[in-house]
């Protein structure tokens, strides 16, 4: 028993010094806003986008905001007072990285909230999401 209680306690040592420096990444702790938003089925034409962008000219403009709190995913277009609501439950967690499993209106697809770092170096917290013949990307309310 002497020798259990030792053990025991690098044990718990060990798993607290492992999680400490490691920076979760949850998708319930943003708010979430629609950058694009591509129609799989039209070969990926970028259908809405959540600010003017040049690249994407004949885009519609919309204001959508995506939240996530106890499993239910919300995603609320202000543009047209709209909200579809959602599951999503963890499937698979990194140092860098959290991925789940959602379903919408019916739909399975999944997500990912990961940091992008861009061309120039830059670095952005993002949700790419891919369900019901759509992908969107979202990015965090900073």
């Amino acid at each position: 028993m002497k020798k259990i209680i030792p053990a025991l306690f690098i044990c718990i040592l060990v798993m607290i010094f492992s999680a400490c420096g490691k920076d979760e990444i949850k998708i319930e702790d943003y708010e979430w806003h629609l950058r694009t938003a591509a129609n799989i089925n039209a070969e990926g034409l970028v259908v809405a986008v959540g600010e003017k962008n040049e690249a994407y000219p004949d885009a519609k403009i919309v204001d959508v905001v995506l939240t996530a709190k106890d499993g239910e995913l919300v995603i609320t277009d202000k543009t047209n007072d709209e909200t579809y609501v959602g599951a999503y439950e963890e499937m698979f967690i990194t140092d860098s990285s959290e991925d789940y499993k959602i379903i919408m209106k019916g739909k399975d697809g999944y997500a990912t909230v990961a940091y992008t770092t861009y061309a120039d170096g830059t670095k952005e917290l993002t949700l790419p999401i891919t369900v019901g013949g759509y992908d969107m990307y979202f990015y965090a309310n900073s």
